[in-house]
C-alpha cells in the first residue's frame, strides 16, 4: 500500500514521517534518558534513530543466525528496566537454521530464542551474549509451519519478562500434526512426539508454543508465581502464564 492510499488523518492530527530507510521495521522502542529510538528489522537488525538520524552501526547484527522468512524474524526486543545501569537488552527470533544450512524455505521447522546482550554505548557487546530460551531446539519455541512463530517481549511492573508465541501450526486448515502433514515427521524428530501435534500445541503444558510464557529475565527460568508452576523451574510448565493461543504478537 502507497502512503497516497491511506484514509486521511482526522482533524487534528498529522501523518508526519518521524524516520525512515530501515528494512522491513517491525518494532520500535524508546529508550526516554536518551532519547533513542530502537528500530527492530525483520531481517535481525536493530538500528538506532537519535537526533533525526539513524546511526551508521547497527545496534545489533544477528542476519546470519534470524530465519527471515513469511512472517518469522527478529520479532521482538525488550530493553532491561534498569537498561540504564545495567545495560541489558533482550531478543526474540526465530532461529536460521535448525540444522545449518542457509537460505531455509519458508515452512522449514525452525525454533524460537530469547536471547540477552549488554549495551556498549549505541552497540552490543558479542561477548555478553546470554541465551535464556532456546539453546537448542530441546528448549526453544517450537515453530513447524509457515507462520504463527515468535512474537512480542514486554516486561511486567513487577520485573519480570513476558513472551508471546504462536502455536507454530499451519493457519489455513486444522493441523492436529502426527505426520499427517509433510513436515510432521521432521517436527517429530525435532520437537519430540509430545509436541508433534499441530494446533493442539496451544493447549498443551509440555511445549511453550501457543502461550504467554512469564519468567525470570537473568535466568530464563519459570516461577512459583505462575498458574502452572509444578515446582520444576526449568518445565515448560513453569514458563506459562496462559495457554490457548493461535498466533499472539
Amino acid at each position: 500500500m502507497t502512503p497516497s492510499a491511506h484514509a486521511s488523518v482526522p482533524p487534528g492530527f498529522v501523518n508526519q514521517i518521524f524516520a525512515s530507510g530501515f528494512s522491513l521495521p517491525v518494532s520500535a522502542v524508546f529508550d526516554p534518558p536518551t532519547g533513542r529510538m530502537f528500530v527492530v528489522e525483520k531481517r535481525g537488525t536493530v538500528r538506532i534513530h537519535l537526533n533525526g538520524t539513524t546511526l551508521p552501526t547497527p545496534f545489533i547484527d544477528l542476519v546470519d543466525e534470524v530465519h527471515d522468512a513469511s512472517d518469522k524474524g527478529l520479532l521482538g526486543l525488550a530493553l532491561d528496566p534498569a537498561f540504564s545501569t545495567n545495560g541489558y537488552v533482550y531478543l526474540l527470533y526465530a532461529v536460521d537454521p535448525v540444522f545449518g544450512q542457509p537460505d531455509e524455505p519458508e515452512d522449514a521447522i525452525v525454533f524460537g530464542r530469547v536471547t540477552r546482550y549488554t549495551a556498549v554505548g549505541d552497540v552490543v557487546d558479542p561477548g555478553s551474549r546470554l541465551v535464556l530460551l532456546g539453546n537448542g531446539a530441546a528448549d526453544g519455541l517450537p515453530s513447524c509451519a509457515i507462520t504463527h512463530s515468535v512474537g512480542s517481549l514486554k516486561f511486567g511492573f513487577d520485573g519480570t519478562l513476558f513472551l508471546s508465541a504462536g502455536d507454530g501450526a499451519h493457519p489455513e486448515f486444522p493441523d492436529g500434526g502426527q505426520n499427517i502433514l509433510p513436515n510432521d515427521p521432521i517436527c517429530d524428530s525435532t520437537f519430540g512426539s509430545e509436541q508433534n501435534i499441530g494446533a493442539l500445541r496451544s493447549q498443551s503444558l509440555t511445549s511453550m508454543a501457543g502461550k504467554i510464557l512469564r519468567f525470570d529475565p537473568a535466568t530464563g527460568l519459570g516461577l512459583p508465581s505462575n498458574p502452572f508452576w509444578d515446582g520444576d523451574p526449568a518445565s515448560f510448565a513453569s514458563r506459562i502464564w496462559a495457554r490457548g493461543l493461535r498466533n499472539p504478537f
